[in-house]
């Protein structure tokens, strides 16, 4: 009866404030407090995706970034994605979906040496509704760089790079 009560709530502030913006901004978790979500949560939501693990918005300005090349000499020249996550705690360079959507709204700010490859930010872990898991990643498109999220279980190659703050 409890959980009820809180769905009809959440169902009418859905309602007055358009389904779309509560949806997105505000979740009713188990306990039945109303609790907004996280940026993370947010940008993840619009592009249909729940946030699994999530890291915090680093501090690190796009011009202190550096390229990271993660790929060892044994990689055959490509890695799955779990073992990129891995790599990217140990190589200091696990950066969210955030530091990427900071990237994507100021992109004049991106280094050009960036261009050419595919920036992966494997510290948010993304659920889509088929239950598949994904990192965030940015990629050129002529002068202008999109967001897009990678499966998991797709090899990452020579092309793509992880970022860190430069030391």
């Amino acid at each position: 009866m409890f959980r009820s009560k809180w769905f009809i709530w959440c169902l009418a502030l859905a309602v007055l404030c358009g389904a779309t913006s509560c949806t997105y901004k505000y979740k009713c978790p188990e306990d039945g407090q109303l609790k907004a979500k996280s940026k993370s949560e947010m940008v993840a939501a619009e592009h249909g995706f729940t946030v699994v693990e999530d890291v915090p918005l680093t501090e690190c300005k796009a011009s202190d970034l550096e390229l990271v090349p993660f790929l060892q000499s044994e990689d055959g020249g490509r890695i799955g994605g779990e073992t990129l996550r891995k790599r990217a705690v140990t190589l200091k360079s696990n950066l969210g979906l955030m530091d990427a959507k900071r990237l994507l709204d100021n992109q004049s700010e991106i280094p050009i040496e960036f261009r050419g490859k595919v920036l992966v930010f494997t510290g948010t872990f993304l659920r889509d509704s088929d239950g598949s898991l994904h990192v965030s990643c940015l990629y050129g498109n002529g002068d202008r760089w999109c967001l897009s999220f990678y499966w998991i279980d797709n090899d990452f190659g020579d092309n793509s790079r992880l970022l860190r703050c430069k030391s």
